[in-house]
């Protein structure tokens, strides 16, 4: 009499499930609809109905224009500080920037704002013996 549903997708639920649980929001539904109003720009009928996916992508999407918005904000920066972000005196006057990829590092600020739970630090530096000196000696108090 019953009949069982089936999934009519390729991807096992496993999968389905874990995809939409990568971001998890600890919003009321009351704070989820004011931040769809206040960021998203919707009217509190389209607010109500917004559903917890679609809140999800417009989140995504918020971050992504926010990201780019951010670097032109550095890319202006970097245009006005190329001039007077020098080291070195007298003839040896260099920029201190080489390119905008040593200033901004806009790959990684693009996965942070996609991916916000699989922020990995990008260390541009490496870690030499002198400074695990001064974070030894910092802490120590000396």
């Amino acid at each position: 009499m019953g009949r069982s549903k089936k999934s009519t997708s390729a991807e096992p639920s496993s999968a389905r499930e874990s995809e939409s649980n990568e971001l998890k929001i600890d919003l009321n539904y009351d704070e989820i609809t004011a931040v769809c109003m206040a960021k998203f720009g919707m009217s509190y009928t389209e607010a109500m109905r917004c559903t917890y996916k679609q809140f999800e992508i417009e989140m995504m999407a918020y971050r992504l224009k926010r990201q780019e918005t951010i670097f032109y904000s550095h890319l202006d920066a970097f245009n006005a500080l190329i001039v007077q972000a020098t080291e070195g005196e007298g003839k040896n006057v260099r920029p201190k920037y080489k390119d905008f990829n040593d200033f901004y590092d806009n790959e990684q600020a693009f996965e942070e704002a996609l991916r916000p739970n699989e922020i990995t630090p990008k260390q541009n530096k490496t870690f030499s013996l002198a400074d695990a000196n001064r974070l030894l000696n910092k802490q120590k108090g000396g």
